[in-house]
């Protein structure tokens, strides 16, 4: 059965890599489009890519909104969160190539102004790390050697000055301890709610809970549950405590 499976994914791919296709399922991207793409799947366009983060993200970015996305892979919380906040602002951060020449290709497509995409990497200091591609288009990672070198910035040297910064995703494959030591300003100046992927081996966890202290409650975004130290999650909602 999963042969078969593969085989007509592999057909299914082969006719339509390329072809630009409606989004589905939410209300708000009914007139969005997006590009098949065999790296990036279905689920996108399909309307069942992570679910539980899209509900958050329809509960949280209002029209001003201004989104961050770190580590932004197809770009598509990038375009759900652009056609929420649409007289606010989202940035899109993704250092892969092909991902970022492809964010560009979807947001070209839809016509969206309030986007900025930014090819480089995220951490604690400016500078150019290694990037390590990986098996697939979802687990490249800035490593200590790696296929190509990117240019890294920090998210307080890009948005120290913006006006509002109210919901921050980071995916980046275990390197979000670093993403979040360069964002104490902005953190501290706006305490934006956070969604972060924990990986494990990292740092990630200790590093969040270390910045973020008594300010904020971390939840699991799976279960809804207050984050415990016997338990690691896969994936954490961080709100402050007040606003």
């Amino acid at each position: 059965m999963e042969f078969i499976k593969a085989v007509l994914r592999k057909f299914y791919y082969l006719i339509n890599d390329g072809k630009i296709t409606s989004l589905k399922v939410y209300k708000h991207l009914a007139n969005s489009k997006w590009i098949i793409d065999s790296r990036f799947g279905m689920a996108y366009f399909k309307g069942y890519y992570e679910p539980k983060i899209c509900d958050y993200l329809l509960k949280n970015i209002k029209n001003d909104s201004v989104f961050v996305d770190v580590g932004s892979h197809a770009g598509y919380f990038s375009l759900f969160a652009a056609t929420l906040a649409t007289k606010g602002k989202v940035y899109s951060f993704e250092p892969e190539p092909g991902n970022y020449t492809y964010i560009n290709k979807i947001k070209d497509l839809n016509g969206i102004n309030n986007w900025d995409v930014i090819n480089s990497g995220v951490g604690n200091e400016k500078g150019t790390l290694f990037f390590s591609t990986g098996p697939s288009s979802t687990t490249g990672k800035i490593a200590d050697a790696g296929d190509f070198k990117v240019e890294v910035i920090t998210l307080d040297d890009v948005l120290i000055n913006s006006a509002s910064v109210d919901v921050i995703k980071i995916d980046v494959e275990g390197f979000g301890g670093k993403v979040l030591q360069g964002a104490v300003k902005i953190i501290d100046k706006h305490l934006p709610k956070i969604m972060f992927e924990v990986h494990k081996n990292s740092d990630e966890l200790e590093v969040l809970k270390q910045i973020l202290g008594s300010r904020y409650l971390l939840k699991d975004l799976d279960t809804g549950k207050i984050i415990s130290d016997d338990k690691e999650p896969h994936f954490i909602i961080a709100e402050p405590t007040s606003n």
